[in-house]
């Protein structure tokens, strides 16, 4: 088998990462017994690494994503987008 990086964009490809994470436990039971899978998560909000996340264990393992496998990515400009009527409604 090969090695395989799954990579999630944004808040949604969070949630992605996340559920495949609980698909590994179920299957294999905890993450460390299927080695071969990594995961990343890109995203350029930067309030959204301190939102609360909903619990993340899931049958007794921790499938929260490592310091390691979150990276911030800031935007010129940052959210400013969310203050233009015209594009959030």
């Amino acid at each position: 088998m090969n090695p395989v990086m799954v990579i999630g964009l944004g808040g949604t490809g969070k949630e992605v990462l996340m559920l495949l994470r609980k698909k590994v436990v179920q299957r294999f039971g905890t993450l460390g017994r299927f080695p071969i899978l990594g995961s990343l998560h890109i995203d350029s909000d930067r309030s959204s690494e301190s939102q609360a996340m909903p619990s993340t264990l899931y049958l007794g393992e921790d499938i929260s994503l490592s310091e390691s496998e979150r990276v911030g990515l800031p935007v010129a400009g940052g959210n400013n987008w969310k203050a233009n009527d015209a594009i959030r409604d």
